[in-house]
């Protein structure tokens, strides 16, 4: 058993942070991006473990690169492959913040990859507040960089 399984107090590992609880348990999972090359590996990944309570975001939107440019049928084909998995399936668009409230009810740990656009920095930074009002215990954020030189 950890240590953390056995205190059920971070307070009891680090000193100073008062008597902050501490739940091991990754709730349900949100994973952004769900039909990007990260997003959807992270999502299949936790499924084909046994772990049910995967959300995955979806974006159904004209995609300009990548296997997905100019085939209508991308997130569909996704799609049908994470729900016979378990997922459940969620539309999610990262320029329109009036959706991070219906996408986070409920959850509790959040896999993001934010795709390549323009306003990136904002999309970002509105959808990490709306996770902090959500109360999110668990944020997992992973970048990576872009660089139009290596597209093809």
């Amino acid at each position: 058993m950890s240590l953390l399984r056995a205190t059920k107090a971070i307070a009891d590992i680090i000193p100073g942070m008062g008597r902050l609880g501490f739940d091991g348990s990754l709730g349900t999972v949100f994973v952004t991006s769900g039909t990007g090359v990260i997003g959807y590996r992270v999502a299949m990944s936790l499924l084909k473990a046994g772990y049910r309570d995967v959300r995955v975001g979806v974006w159904r939107g004209e995609r300009d690169a990548g296997e997905g440019a100019k085939n209508i049928n991308f997130a569909e084909n996704i799609v049908t492959v994470l729900q016979y998995y378990g997922a459940e399936i969620v539309d999610f668009d990262w320029t329109d913040p009036k959706c991070y409230d219906s996408v986070l009810k409920g959850v509790k740990t959040v896999f993001c990859s934010l795709p390549h656009m323009e306003s990136h920095q904002g999309a970002f930074t509105r959808f990490l507040v709306s996770c902090k009002e959500h109360k999110i215990e668990h944020f997992v954020k992973i970048s990576f960089l872009h660089n139009p030189k290596y597209r093809k």
